[in-house]
Protein backbone atom coordinates (compact mmCIF):
# COMPACT_ATOMS: atom_id res chain seq x y z
CA UNK A 1 0.00 0.00 0.00
CA UNK A 2 3.20 2.04 0.82
CA UNK A 3 5.02 1.81 -2.25
CA UNK A 4 1.03 2.45 -4.27
CA UNK A 5 0.65 5.68 -2.69
CA UNK A 6 4.29 6.65 -3.28
CA UNK A 7 3.80 6.04 -6.83
CA UNK A 8 0.91 7.90 -6.71
CA UNK A 9 2.95 10.83 -4.93
CA UNK A 10 5.46 10.64 -7.52
CA UNK A 11 2.81 10.83 -10.40
CA UNK A 12 1.41 14.02 -8.97
CA UNK A 13 4.86 16.06 -8.24
CA UNK A 14 6.51 14.41 -11.57
CA UNK A 15 7.04 17.51 -14.12
CA UNK A 16 4.25 19.44 -11.68
CA UNK A 17 5.07 22.81 -13.59
CA UNK A 18 4.86 21.29 -16.90
CA UNK A 19 1.54 19.35 -15.74
CA UNK A 20 0.41 22.84 -14.09
CA UNK A 21 1.10 24.93 -17.32
CA UNK A 22 -0.30 22.30 -20.17
CA UNK A 23 -3.87 22.23 -18.37
CA UNK A 24 -4.04 25.69 -18.07
CA UNK A 25 -3.45 25.66 -22.05
CA UNK A 26 -5.75 22.94 -22.36
CA UNK A 27 -8.61 24.31 -20.46
CA UNK A 28 -7.70 27.78 -21.47
CA UNK A 29 -8.02 26.33 -25.70
CA UNK A 30 -11.60 24.62 -24.98
CA UNK A 31 -12.69 27.89 -23.21
CA UNK A 32 -11.74 29.62 -26.44
CA UNK A 33 -14.98 27.91 -28.52
CA UNK A 34 -17.62 29.70 -25.62
CA UNK A 35 -15.40 33.20 -25.75
CA UNK A 36 -17.16 36.48 -26.71
CA UNK A 37 -15.79 38.76 -28.26
CA UNK A 38 -13.36 39.63 -31.82
CA UNK A 39 -9.87 40.59 -29.70
CA UNK A 40 -8.24 38.87 -26.87
CA UNK A 41 -9.34 40.94 -23.95
CA UNK A 42 -10.77 40.56 -20.06
CA UNK A 43 -14.47 40.18 -21.82
CA UNK A 44 -13.75 37.78 -24.18
CA UNK A 45 -14.20 35.18 -21.21
CA UNK A 46 -16.68 37.10 -19.29
CA UNK A 47 -20.01 34.34 -19.64
CA UNK A 48 -17.40 31.57 -18.87
CA UNK A 49 -18.22 30.59 -15.15
CA UNK A 50 -15.17 30.77 -13.09
CA UNK A 51 -15.67 27.35 -11.73
CA UNK A 52 -16.14 25.55 -15.10
CA UNK A 53 -12.87 27.12 -15.72
CA UNK A 54 -11.28 25.14 -12.30
CA UNK A 55 -13.51 21.70 -13.38
CA UNK A 56 -11.74 22.04 -16.79
CA UNK A 57 -8.43 22.90 -15.52
CA UNK A 58 -8.75 19.84 -12.70
CA UNK A 59 -9.76 17.76 -15.38
CA UNK A 60 -6.58 17.97 -17.16
CA UNK A 61 -4.05 17.83 -14.27
CA UNK A 62 -5.77 14.95 -12.92
CA UNK A 63 -5.98 13.00 -16.99
CA UNK A 64 -2.18 13.76 -17.24
CA UNK A 65 -1.58 12.74 -13.58
CA UNK A 66 -3.61 9.13 -14.28
CA UNK A 67 -1.83 8.64 -17.27
CA UNK A 68 1.74 9.02 -15.98
CA UNK A 69 0.84 6.96 -12.85
CA UNK A 70 -0.13 3.78 -15.54
CA UNK A 71 2.21 4.17 -18.38
CA UNK A 72 4.95 5.23 -15.86
CA UNK A 73 6.16 7.35 -19.33
CA UNK A 74 7.75 10.47 -19.17
CA UNK A 75 6.77 11.09 -22.70
CA UNK A 76 3.65 12.72 -21.05
CA UNK A 77 4.85 15.70 -20.04
CA UNK A 78 6.49 17.14 -22.87
CA UNK A 79 4.08 15.83 -25.19
CA UNK A 80 1.23 17.75 -23.50
CA UNK A 81 3.73 20.87 -23.25
CA UNK A 82 3.77 20.74 -27.32
CA UNK A 83 0.36 19.99 -27.81
CA UNK A 84 -1.63 22.54 -25.33
CA UNK A 85 0.81 25.42 -26.46
CA UNK A 86 0.38 25.20 -29.92
CA UNK A 87 -3.71 24.13 -29.76
CA UNK A 88 -3.50 27.82 -27.62
CA UNK A 89 -1.18 29.44 -29.99
CA UNK A 90 -3.11 28.56 -32.91
CA UNK A 91 -6.32 29.45 -31.31
CA UNK A 92 -5.50 32.62 -30.61
CA UNK A 93 -4.63 33.68 -33.77
CA UNK A 94 -7.66 34.13 -35.43
CA UNK A 95 -7.79 36.99 -32.21
CA UNK A 96 -4.90 38.49 -32.15
CA UNK A 97 -5.16 42.07 -33.79
CA UNK A 98 -1.46 43.15 -32.88
CA UNK A 99 1.78 42.03 -34.77
CA UNK A 100 3.41 42.85 -32.04
CA UNK A 101 1.73 40.30 -29.85
CA UNK A 102 2.61 37.25 -31.95
CA UNK A 103 5.83 37.75 -30.51
CA UNK A 104 4.38 36.31 -26.98
CA UNK A 105 2.82 32.96 -29.04
CA UNK A 106 6.29 32.85 -30.43
CA UNK A 107 7.95 32.72 -27.00
CA UNK A 108 5.33 30.24 -26.00
CA UNK A 109 6.04 27.94 -28.79
CA UNK A 110 9.58 27.99 -28.86
CA UNK A 111 9.61 27.47 -24.99
CA UNK A 112 7.70 24.63 -25.20
CA UNK A 113 9.65 23.26 -28.42
CA UNK A 114 12.73 23.49 -26.03
CA UNK A 115 11.26 21.73 -22.96
CA UNK A 116 10.58 18.75 -25.26
CA UNK A 117 14.20 19.22 -26.44
CA UNK A 118 15.70 19.01 -23.23
CA UNK A 119 13.27 16.11 -21.90
CA UNK A 120 14.54 14.17 -24.71
CA UNK A 121 11.21 13.55 -26.78
CA UNK A 122 11.62 12.08 -30.26
CA UNK A 123 8.72 12.83 -32.93
CA UNK A 124 9.77 10.52 -35.46
CA UNK A 125 7.24 10.28 -38.61
CA UNK A 126 7.50 7.48 -41.06
CA UNK A 127 9.17 8.74 -44.62
CA UNK A 128 5.75 7.43 -46.07
CA UNK A 129 3.53 9.50 -43.99
CA UNK A 130 5.70 12.19 -44.15
CA UNK A 131 5.52 12.59 -47.92
CA UNK A 132 1.80 11.66 -47.63
CA UNK A 133 1.16 14.01 -44.99
CA UNK A 134 3.10 16.81 -46.55
CA UNK A 135 1.23 16.42 -49.97
CA UNK A 136 -2.39 16.70 -48.21
CA UNK A 137 -1.36 19.73 -46.52
CA UNK A 138 -0.30 21.23 -49.77
CA UNK A 139 -3.62 20.67 -51.16
CA UNK A 140 -5.47 21.73 -47.86
CA UNK A 141 -3.81 24.82 -48.16
CA UNK A 142 -3.65 25.51 -52.14
CA UNK A 143 -7.53 25.57 -51.80
CA UNK A 144 -8.21 27.24 -48.50
CA UNK A 145 -5.93 30.21 -50.05
CA UNK A 146 -7.73 29.42 -53.11
CA UNK A 147 -10.53 29.71 -51.81
CA UNK A 148 -10.18 33.62 -50.50
CA UNK A 149 -8.67 35.04 -53.32
CA UNK A 150 -11.51 33.56 -55.46
CA UNK A 151 -14.23 35.64 -52.81
CA UNK A 152 -12.20 38.36 -53.05
CA UNK A 153 -13.77 38.57 -56.66
CA UNK A 154 -16.84 37.74 -56.06
CA UNK A 155 -17.31 40.43 -53.64
CA UNK A 156 -15.35 42.96 -56.09
CA UNK A 157 -12.68 43.84 -53.90
CA UNK A 158 -9.99 43.03 -56.21
CA UNK A 159 -8.85 46.73 -57.24
CA UNK A 160 -7.55 47.67 -61.15
CA UNK A 161 -3.62 47.86 -59.75
CA UNK A 162 -2.52 44.99 -60.40
CA UNK A 163 -5.05 42.68 -60.47
CA UNK A 164 -6.88 44.36 -63.73
CA UNK A 165 -4.08 44.90 -65.09
CA UNK A 166 -2.91 41.37 -65.50
CA UNK A 167 -6.68 40.70 -66.57
CA UNK A 168 -6.55 42.70 -69.57
CA UNK A 169 -3.12 41.74 -70.08
CA UNK A 170 -3.72 38.18 -70.73
CA UNK A 171 -7.33 39.09 -72.55
CA UNK A 172 -4.67 40.74 -75.15
CA UNK A 173 -2.27 37.89 -75.23
CA UNK A 174 -5.13 35.50 -75.83
CA UNK A 175 -6.45 37.90 -78.66
CA UNK A 176 -3.46 38.94 -80.30
CA UNK A 177 -0.33 37.56 -78.50
CA UNK A 178 0.90 40.63 -77.20
CA UNK A 179 0.95 41.92 -73.58
CA UNK A 180 -1.16 44.65 -74.10
CA UNK A 181 -2.97 47.43 -71.85
CA UNK A 182 -4.94 50.42 -71.45
CA UNK A 183 -5.28 50.29 -67.81
CA UNK A 184 -1.52 50.00 -66.81
CA UNK A 185 -0.42 53.26 -68.02
CA UNK A 186 -3.78 55.08 -68.97
CA UNK A 187 -3.43 54.15 -72.85
CA UNK A 188 -2.51 51.40 -75.06
CA UNK A 189 0.62 50.34 -73.95
CA UNK A 190 2.50 46.65 -74.20
CA UNK A 191 2.97 45.66 -70.55
CA UNK A 192 7.44 44.99 -71.52
CA UNK A 193 7.19 48.76 -71.82
CA UNK A 194 7.30 48.62 -68.02
CA UNK A 195 8.39 45.42 -66.63
CA UNK A 196 9.69 42.98 -69.12
CA UNK A 197 8.48 39.83 -68.14
CA UNK A 198 8.13 37.06 -71.07
CA UNK A 199 7.57 34.90 -68.17
CA UNK A 200 3.51 35.30 -68.92
CA UNK A 201 3.47 33.57 -71.60
CA UNK A 202 4.25 30.37 -70.03
CA UNK A 203 0.81 30.54 -68.33
CA UNK A 204 -1.12 31.50 -71.69
CA UNK A 205 -2.06 28.07 -72.67
CA UNK A 206 -3.82 27.60 -69.63
CA UNK A 207 -5.60 30.84 -69.56
CA UNK A 208 -6.25 29.95 -73.48
CA UNK A 209 -8.63 27.06 -72.45
CA UNK A 210 -9.78 28.75 -69.02
CA UNK A 211 -9.97 32.19 -70.22
CA UNK A 212 -10.75 33.74 -66.33
CA UNK A 213 -9.81 36.02 -63.86
CA UNK A 214 -10.27 33.00 -61.63
CA UNK A 215 -7.71 30.97 -63.77
CA UNK A 216 -5.19 33.94 -62.90
CA UNK A 217 -6.29 34.02 -59.33
CA UNK A 218 -5.94 29.92 -58.76
CA UNK A 219 -2.56 30.19 -61.08
CA UNK A 220 -0.73 32.11 -58.53
CA UNK A 221 -1.77 29.92 -55.41
CA UNK A 222 -0.70 26.72 -57.07
CA UNK A 223 2.52 28.18 -58.71
CA UNK A 224 3.78 28.99 -55.13
CA UNK A 225 2.49 25.98 -53.81
CA UNK A 226 4.23 23.81 -56.07
CA UNK A 227 7.60 25.37 -54.52
CA UNK A 228 6.96 22.76 -52.35
CA UNK A 229 8.62 19.96 -54.92
CA UNK A 230 12.19 21.46 -55.27
CA UNK A 231 11.82 22.18 -51.73
CA UNK A 232 10.86 18.45 -50.79
CA UNK A 233 13.83 17.51 -53.63
CA UNK A 234 16.42 19.50 -51.62
CA UNK A 235 15.84 18.31 -48.55
CA UNK A 236 16.42 15.01 -49.67
CA UNK A 237 19.76 16.14 -51.15
CA UNK A 238 20.62 17.01 -48.26
CA UNK A 239 19.58 13.80 -46.35
CA UNK A 240 17.22 15.56 -43.72
CA UNK A 241 14.74 13.10 -41.66
CA UNK A 242 11.39 12.76 -42.52
CA UNK A 243 10.57 14.30 -39.49
CA UNK A 244 12.48 17.58 -40.62
CA UNK A 245 10.70 17.42 -43.87
CA UNK A 246 7.31 16.91 -42.69
CA UNK A 247 7.51 19.78 -40.69
CA UNK A 248 9.68 22.33 -42.95
CA UNK A 249 6.76 21.40 -45.25
CA UNK A 250 4.46 22.61 -43.62
CA UNK A 251 5.92 25.80 -42.38
CA UNK A 252 6.12 26.63 -46.12
CA UNK A 253 2.74 25.91 -47.15
CA UNK A 254 1.60 28.15 -43.73
CA UNK A 255 4.67 30.77 -44.78
CA UNK A 256 2.89 34.10 -44.26
CA UNK A 257 5.11 35.43 -47.19
CA UNK A 258 3.19 32.76 -49.26
CA UNK A 259 -0.34 32.38 -48.24
CA UNK A 260 -0.99 36.03 -47.26
CA UNK A 261 1.10 37.33 -50.55
CA UNK A 262 -1.67 35.93 -52.49
CA UNK A 263 -4.20 38.25 -50.89
CA UNK A 264 -3.35 41.03 -53.22
CA UNK A 265 -4.39 39.22 -56.37
CA UNK A 266 -2.12 37.48 -58.93
CA UNK A 267 1.22 38.89 -60.05
CA UNK A 268 3.73 38.30 -62.19
CA UNK A 269 6.10 37.82 -59.31
CA UNK A 270 4.70 34.53 -58.41
CA UNK A 271 6.72 32.47 -60.73
CA UNK A 272 9.84 33.95 -58.99
CA UNK A 273 9.27 31.42 -55.84
CA UNK A 274 9.22 27.91 -57.37
CA UNK A 275 11.35 28.95 -60.29
CA UNK A 276 14.66 30.26 -57.76
CA UNK A 277 13.77 27.16 -55.96
CA UNK A 278 14.48 24.74 -58.94
CA UNK A 279 17.45 26.52 -60.19
CA UNK A 280 18.87 25.67 -56.73
CA UNK A 281 17.92 22.28 -56.59
CA UNK A 282 19.91 21.76 -59.91
CA UNK A 283 22.66 23.52 -58.87
CA UNK A 284 23.10 20.95 -55.77
CA UNK A 285 22.44 18.05 -58.23
CA UNK A 286 25.32 19.44 -60.45
CA UNK A 287 22.73 19.43 -63.36
CA UNK A 288 24.45 22.45 -65.32
CA UNK A 289 21.84 23.30 -67.98
CA UNK A 290 18.64 22.81 -66.36
CA UNK A 291 20.29 25.01 -63.74
CA UNK A 292 21.32 27.87 -66.71
CA UNK A 293 17.61 27.32 -67.89
CA UNK A 294 15.74 27.86 -64.76
CA UNK A 295 18.20 30.88 -64.21
CA UNK A 296 17.21 32.16 -67.35
CA UNK A 297 13.52 32.08 -66.89
CA UNK A 298 13.64 33.80 -63.06
CA UNK A 299 15.28 36.51 -65.64
CA UNK A 300 12.21 36.69 -67.53
CA UNK A 301 10.30 37.22 -64.66
CA UNK A 302 10.66 40.79 -64.80
CA UNK A 303 14.27 42.83 -65.32
CA UNK A 304 14.71 43.21 -61.58
CA UNK A 305 14.76 39.59 -60.98
CA UNK A 306 18.19 39.38 -62.16
CA UNK A 307 19.73 40.18 -58.60
CA UNK A 308 18.58 37.35 -57.03
CA UNK A 309 20.56 35.15 -59.95
CA UNK A 310 23.41 37.39 -58.82
CA UNK A 311 22.86 37.22 -54.94
CA UNK A 312 22.87 33.01 -56.03
CA UNK A 313 26.37 33.43 -58.22
CA UNK A 314 28.08 35.70 -55.85
CA UNK A 315 27.08 33.24 -52.87
CA UNK A 316 28.21 29.83 -54.61
CA UNK A 317 31.84 31.72 -55.54
CA UNK A 318 32.53 32.68 -51.92
CA UNK A 319 31.24 29.75 -50.17
CA UNK A 320 31.49 27.04 -52.43
CA UNK A 321 34.12 28.21 -54.77
CA UNK A 322 32.90 27.30 -57.46
CA UNK A 323 34.22 29.63 -59.94
CA UNK A 324 32.91 28.84 -63.71
CA UNK A 325 29.43 28.52 -62.77
CA UNK A 326 29.47 31.59 -60.43
CA UNK A 327 30.99 33.67 -63.26
CA UNK A 328 28.52 32.23 -65.60
CA UNK A 329 25.38 33.07 -63.60
CA UNK A 330 26.75 36.47 -62.70
CA UNK A 331 27.40 37.17 -66.56
CA UNK A 332 24.03 36.19 -67.59
CA UNK A 333 22.13 38.47 -65.33
CA UNK A 334 24.13 41.39 -65.96
CA UNK A 335 23.85 40.79 -69.34
CA UNK A 336 19.72 40.15 -69.88
CA UNK A 337 20.24 42.58 -67.13
CA UNK A 338 21.47 45.30 -69.54
CA UNK A 339 19.51 44.33 -72.19
CA UNK A 340 16.11 44.59 -70.19
CA UNK A 341 16.93 48.50 -69.00
CA UNK A 342 18.14 49.00 -72.54
CA UNK A 343 14.45 47.68 -73.96
CA UNK A 344 12.55 49.19 -71.06
CA UNK A 345 14.23 52.71 -71.13
CA UNK A 346 14.12 52.92 -75.16
CA UNK A 347 11.19 51.56 -75.87
CA UNK A 348 9.71 51.85 -72.57
CA UNK A 349 8.34 53.83 -69.74
CA UNK A 350 11.69 53.71 -68.24
CA UNK A 351 13.33 51.99 -65.09
CA UNK A 352 11.28 52.31 -62.15
CA UNK A 353 14.12 53.59 -59.83
CA UNK A 354 11.71 55.71 -57.94
CA UNK A 355 11.28 52.74 -54.92
CA UNK A 356 15.00 54.09 -54.53
CA UNK A 357 14.50 57.44 -54.03
CA UNK A 358 16.32 57.60 -50.93
CA UNK A 359 19.18 55.92 -51.97
CA UNK A 360 19.92 58.71 -54.57
CA UNK A 361 19.84 62.20 -56.44
CA UNK A 362 16.58 62.90 -57.74
CA UNK A 363 17.74 63.00 -61.24
CA UNK A 364 19.92 59.71 -61.10
CA UNK A 365 18.57 56.52 -61.91
CA UNK A 366 19.84 52.53 -60.65
CA UNK A 367 23.38 53.33 -61.26
CA UNK A 368 22.88 56.56 -58.89
CA UNK A 369 21.84 54.01 -56.30
CA UNK A 370 25.21 51.99 -56.77
CA UNK A 371 27.11 55.26 -56.58
CA UNK A 372 25.53 56.46 -53.41
CA UNK A 373 25.90 53.22 -51.75
CA UNK A 374 29.14 52.71 -52.39
CA UNK A 375 29.83 56.59 -51.49
CA UNK A 376 27.96 56.95 -48.52
CA UNK A 377 27.71 53.60 -46.55
CA UNK A 378 26.08 55.27 -43.38
CA UNK A 379 23.11 56.00 -45.33
CA UNK A 380 22.63 51.64 -46.02
CA UNK A 381 22.80 51.31 -42.44
CA UNK A 382 20.37 54.36 -42.09
CA UNK A 383 17.67 53.05 -44.48
CA UNK A 384 17.64 49.33 -43.26
CA UNK A 385 14.97 50.10 -40.86
CA UNK A 386 13.69 53.34 -41.51
CA UNK A 387 10.71 54.31 -42.69
CA UNK A 388 8.93 57.16 -43.72
CA UNK A 389 5.14 56.12 -43.60
CA UNK A 390 6.10 53.62 -40.27
CA UNK A 391 8.93 53.64 -38.23
CA UNK A 392 8.22 50.25 -36.71
CA UNK A 393 6.96 48.79 -40.17
CA UNK A 394 10.40 47.07 -41.14
CA UNK A 395 10.68 45.32 -37.34
CA UNK A 396 7.13 43.54 -37.90
CA UNK A 397 7.89 42.57 -41.47
CA UNK A 398 11.52 41.46 -40.01
CA UNK A 399 9.71 39.55 -37.60
CA UNK A 400 6.72 38.20 -39.83
CA UNK A 401 9.77 36.76 -42.15
CA UNK A 402 12.47 35.08 -39.24
CA UNK A 403 9.82 33.71 -36.32
CA UNK A 404 7.80 31.37 -39.31
CA UNK A 405 11.34 29.96 -39.43
CA UNK A 406 12.37 29.75 -35.93
CA UNK A 407 15.14 31.45 -37.00
CA UNK A 408 16.62 28.90 -39.07
CA UNK A 409 18.32 31.20 -41.97
CA UNK A 410 20.66 32.75 -39.16
CA UNK A 411 21.75 28.49 -37.64
CA UNK A 412 24.82 28.51 -38.73
CA UNK A 413 28.63 29.47 -38.18
CA UNK A 414 29.21 30.48 -41.76
CA UNK A 415 29.22 33.95 -42.35
CA UNK A 416 29.33 33.21 -45.51
CA UNK A 417 26.25 31.44 -46.00
CA UNK A 418 24.75 34.47 -44.83
CA UNK A 419 24.87 35.77 -48.45
CA UNK A 420 21.65 33.93 -48.76
CA UNK A 421 19.77 36.08 -46.27
CA UNK A 422 21.15 39.41 -48.66
CA UNK A 423 17.78 39.63 -50.76
CA UNK A 424 16.14 41.00 -47.89
CA UNK A 425 18.21 44.24 -48.59
CA UNK A 426 16.28 44.25 -51.55
CA UNK A 427 13.50 45.18 -49.55
CA UNK A 428 14.44 46.87 -46.45
CA UNK A 429 16.22 49.52 -48.65
CA UNK A 430 13.64 50.71 -50.47
CA UNK A 431 11.53 53.58 -48.91
CA UNK A 432 8.74 52.35 -50.84
CA UNK A 433 6.01 51.43 -47.93
CA UNK A 434 5.10 47.76 -49.77
CA UNK A 435 8.47 46.59 -50.34
CA UNK A 436 7.78 45.49 -46.25
CA UNK A 437 4.26 44.69 -46.65
CA UNK A 438 3.79 41.11 -46.50
CA UNK A 439 0.44 41.33 -48.00
CA UNK A 440 2.34 42.06 -51.42
CA UNK A 441 3.66 39.77 -54.02
CA UNK A 442 7.70 41.70 -52.83
CA UNK A 443 8.76 38.99 -50.48
CA UNK A 444 8.01 35.82 -53.05
CA UNK A 445 11.81 35.69 -54.65
CA UNK A 446 13.23 36.41 -50.43
CA UNK A 447 11.50 33.67 -49.36
CA UNK A 448 12.78 31.37 -51.74
CA UNK A 449 16.29 32.05 -50.60
CA UNK A 450 15.17 31.99 -46.62
CA UNK A 451 13.64 28.29 -47.37
CA UNK A 452 16.97 27.37 -49.12
CA UNK A 453 19.74 28.74 -46.44
CA UNK A 454 17.14 27.06 -43.90
CA UNK A 455 17.93 23.39 -45.71
CA UNK A 456 21.33 23.97 -45.79
CA UNK A 457 21.47 24.79 -42.13
CA UNK A 458 19.16 21.87 -40.85
CA UNK A 459 21.91 19.23 -42.41
CA UNK A 460 24.82 20.51 -39.68
CA UNK A 461 22.34 20.81 -37.06
CA UNK A 462 21.82 17.55 -34.63
CA UNK A 463 18.80 15.50 -35.71
CA UNK A 464 16.67 16.40 -32.40
CA UNK A 465 17.49 19.77 -32.25
CA UNK A 466 16.68 20.17 -35.96
CA UNK A 467 13.34 18.15 -35.40
CA UNK A 468 12.04 21.35 -32.74
CA UNK A 469 13.57 24.25 -34.25
CA UNK A 470 11.07 22.85 -37.44
CA UNK A 471 8.11 21.83 -35.21
CA UNK A 472 8.31 25.59 -33.96
CA UNK A 473 8.73 27.36 -37.45
CA UNK A 474 5.66 24.97 -38.65
CA UNK A 475 3.15 25.96 -35.89
CA UNK A 476 5.01 29.89 -35.62
CA UNK A 477 4.10 29.78 -39.90
CA UNK A 478 0.08 28.40 -38.82
CA UNK A 479 -0.02 30.98 -36.28
CA UNK A 480 0.92 34.18 -38.20
CA UNK A 481 -0.39 33.09 -41.12
CA UNK A 482 -4.13 32.38 -39.28
CA UNK A 483 -3.53 35.97 -37.51
CA UNK A 484 -2.96 36.92 -40.78
CA UNK A 485 -5.88 35.46 -43.30
CA UNK A 486 -8.69 34.52 -40.81
CA UNK A 487 -9.79 37.73 -40.22
CA UNK A 488 -10.06 37.82 -44.21
CA UNK A 489 -12.24 34.67 -44.54
CA UNK A 490 -14.70 35.96 -41.77
CA UNK A 491 -15.32 39.45 -43.50
CA UNK A 492 -15.21 37.98 -46.84
CA UNK A 493 -17.34 35.21 -46.20
CA UNK A 494 -19.52 37.27 -44.05
CA UNK A 495 -20.25 40.03 -47.02
CA UNK A 496 -20.40 37.74 -49.39
CA UNK A 497 -23.54 35.57 -47.15
CA UNK A 498 -25.08 39.07 -46.41
CA UNK A 499 -24.73 41.10 -49.90
CA UNK A 500 -24.83 38.31 -51.95
CA UNK A 501 -28.18 39.59 -53.98
CA UNK A 502 -25.97 43.00 -54.43
CA UNK A 503 -22.74 41.44 -56.04
CA UNK A 504 -25.08 38.86 -58.12
CA UNK A 505 -26.69 42.31 -59.11
CA UNK A 506 -23.00 44.03 -60.12
CA UNK A 507 -21.99 40.98 -61.86
CA UNK A 508 -25.61 41.19 -64.06
CA UNK A 509 -25.19 45.08 -64.79
CA UNK A 510 -21.44 44.60 -65.69
CA UNK A 511 -21.88 41.78 -67.79
CA UNK A 512 -24.49 43.42 -69.80
CA UNK A 513 -22.44 45.60 -70.86
CA UNK A 514 -20.97 44.66 -75.06
CA UNK A 515 -17.58 43.43 -74.93
CA UNK A 516 -16.48 45.54 -77.67
CA UNK A 517 -17.51 48.73 -75.99
CA UNK A 518 -15.01 50.90 -74.47
CA UNK A 519 -15.19 51.47 -70.63
CA UNK A 520 -14.35 53.90 -67.46
CA UNK A 521 -14.76 52.42 -64.53
CA UNK A 522 -14.05 52.58 -60.72
CA UNK A 523 -10.99 50.57 -59.85
CA UNK A 524 -12.93 47.32 -58.43
CA UNK A 525 -15.02 46.83 -61.38
CA UNK A 526 -11.97 46.66 -63.84
CA UNK A 527 -11.11 43.12 -63.42
CA UNK A 528 -14.93 41.92 -64.43
CA UNK A 529 -14.75 44.79 -67.31
CA UNK A 530 -11.06 43.79 -68.28
CA UNK A 531 -12.12 41.52 -71.04
CA UNK A 532 -11.91 43.93 -73.95
CA UNK A 533 -9.89 46.35 -76.18
CA UNK A 534 -10.13 49.62 -74.11
CA UNK A 535 -10.37 49.58 -70.75
CA UNK A 536 -9.63 52.81 -68.29
CA UNK A 537 -9.65 53.14 -64.41
CA UNK A 538 -11.82 55.99 -63.72
CA UNK A 539 -9.63 57.92 -61.10
CA UNK A 540 -6.83 57.88 -63.86
CA UNK A 541 -8.55 58.80 -67.16
CA UNK A 542 -9.79 62.13 -67.12
CA UNK A 543 -10.64 62.22 -70.70
CA UNK A 544 -14.75 61.68 -71.47
CA UNK A 545 -14.19 59.30 -74.65
CA UNK A 546 -15.36 55.48 -73.83
CA UNK A 547 -18.52 54.34 -74.93
CA UNK A 548 -19.62 53.62 -71.06
CA UNK A 549 -18.85 55.00 -67.83
CA UNK A 550 -19.23 52.25 -64.42
CA UNK A 551 -19.37 53.69 -60.89
CA UNK A 552 -18.99 52.24 -58.22
CA UNK A 553 -21.08 53.65 -55.33
CA UNK A 554 -20.09 51.36 -52.15
CA UNK A 555 -18.68 53.90 -49.45
CA UNK A 556 -18.47 56.75 -51.88
CA UNK A 557 -20.12 59.93 -51.27
CA UNK A 558 -22.59 61.31 -53.19
CA UNK A 559 -20.69 64.46 -53.33
CA UNK A 560 -17.98 62.81 -54.75
CA UNK A 561 -19.56 60.57 -57.16
CA UNK A 562 -21.42 64.21 -58.60
CA UNK A 563 -18.16 65.10 -59.40
CA UNK A 564 -17.04 62.47 -61.44
CA UNK A 565 -19.85 62.20 -63.30
CA UNK A 566 -20.75 65.86 -64.13
CA UNK A 567 -18.38 65.88 -67.12
CA UNK A 568 -19.97 62.80 -68.72
CA UNK A 569 -23.45 64.51 -68.14
CA UNK A 570 -22.49 67.84 -69.82
CA UNK A 571 -20.86 65.48 -72.48
CA UNK A 572 -24.81 64.08 -73.30
CA UNK A 573 -24.06 60.66 -71.74
CA UNK A 574 -27.40 59.10 -70.31
CA UNK A 575 -27.61 56.94 -66.84
CA UNK A 576 -29.31 53.84 -68.17
CA UNK A 577 -28.64 52.07 -64.41
CA UNK A 578 -28.74 53.58 -60.89
CA UNK A 579 -28.70 51.34 -58.35
CA UNK A 580 -28.24 53.68 -55.29
CA UNK A 581 -25.01 52.92 -52.72
CA UNK A 582 -24.40 50.39 -55.39
CA UNK A 583 -23.44 50.89 -59.34
CA UNK A 584 -24.31 53.42 -61.35
CA UNK A 585 -23.76 53.24 -65.18
CA UNK A 586 -23.39 55.81 -68.05
CA UNK A 587 -23.98 55.36 -71.85
CA UNK A 588 -22.71 58.10 -74.68
CA UNK A 589 -25.85 59.12 -76.29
Amino acid sequence: MRIKNNRIISAVGKDFLAKLFSSWFFSGAILFFFGSGDTISAQLFQSVNIFVAIILFLVFFAAQTGIRYFLDSDRTAPICVLASASLLAIEASMKVTSSFALLGFAALIFLAARYAYLKKLEIDVAPKTSLATAIGVAVISAVFVSAIVVLRLLIYTSPNFDFGIFCNIYYNLKESFQPLSTCERDKLLSHFAVHFSPILYILLPIYYVFPSNITLQIAQVVLLMSGIIPLWLLMRKYNLNSTVKLFLAIAYCAYPAISYGCIYDFHENCFILPLLLWMFLFYELNKKIPMFIFAFLVLTVKEEAFAYVFIFAFYILAARKDYKKAIALMALSLVYFGFAVFYISHFGEGIMSNRFANLKLPNEGLLGVIKTVFKTPMLLFNELFRSTNNESIKIIYFLQLFLPLAMLPFATKKFSRLILVCPLLINFLSDYYYQCDLGKQYSFGMTAFLFYVSVINLSEIERNKGVYMTFSAAVMSAVMMLSLMYPRVVNYSLSYSVNKQAYERITQVLDEIPDDASVTASTFFVPRLSHRSVIYEQYYHKAVDTDYLVLDLRGTTSVKIAEIEQPYIDAGYKMIVNDEGLIRVYVRD
